[in-house]
């Protein structure tokens, strides 16, 4: 559910390729997550303290390669728009979108690179963007590759 009247979050995938058409309207900026990952205490207790999060987090999209797009023109230096979140709380449910692991409340660092645009003129637009990771150990190895495309509404 999209609750910010200002900010459309779209999502990626958890690994591999998907086309989505999606509706904004013209005063909404674009928020998107291009490569992202977490890490957190739940999932791998041996991680401590928040420094070893910080640490886990950063190196989850270490040596990734990032794309995007927009109508075609390519959005230069995305990996310049790398964050890292602060030590932030969530619960991981039964039935989470990886289906598997623990469940529960904990605390995690999230890192990744992002890319926020302003609002698009009314029309079609189509976004693309695409990321992938190559962990020598094959642990963290992943690639993604998402199309929107978008019609900005009056």
């Amino acid at each position: 559910m999209q609750t910010d009247p200002n900010v459309m979050f779209l999502d990626p995938t958890f690994g591999g390729s998907a086309e989505r058409d999606c509706d904004i309207s013209k005063d909404k900026a674009i928020l998107v997550p291009v490569l992202t990952g977490e890490c957190d205490h739940l999932s791998d207790p041996a991680i401590k303290p928040e420094s070893g999060l910080k640490q886990c987090a950063l190196s989850v999209n270490e040596g990734g390669v990032v794309k995007a797009s927009l109508d075609g023109t390519s959005i230069n230096n995305i990996s310049k728009y790398r964050l890292q979140s602060p030590l932030f709380e969530f619960t991981i449910p039964a039935y989470d979108a990886f289906g598997e692991g623990p469940t529960g409340t904990t605390k995690a660092i999230a890192d990744g690179c992002w890319i926020f645009l302003k609002p698009l003129t009314p029309g079609r637009h189509q976004l693309e963007f695409s990321g992938d990771v190559i962990d020598l150990m094959g642990k963290n190895s992943y690639a993604i590759a998402v199309k929107y495309n978008l019609e900005i509404v009056p």
